[in-house]
């Protein structure tokens, strides 16, 4: 919450500032035209089932290996 009003604090200073200065809130027709670049969703849930996997195996080799020396 206080991360919010910080946000809020200081787009209402920035807002007073600019219109005490006169600053125009206008896009500049001269720049870039720029679109969002679209990113695959990464599936954490597949992820998540990997690790837990990969942790299991490990810890199963240890105690085999583990076992087998001793």
């Amino acid at each position: 919450m206080l991360y919010l009003q910080a946000r809020l604090k200081k787009a209402s200073d920035y807002i007073s500032l600019s219109e005490k200065l006169d600053i125009p809130l206008v896009q500049n027709p001269n720049a870039p035209n720029i679109k969002p670049i679209l990113l695959k969703k990464v599936k954490k849930e597949n992820q998540l089932k990997e690790c837990i996997n990969d942790y299991i195996n490990n810890y199963l080799l240890y105690c085999l290996l583990s076992y087998h020396i001793s």
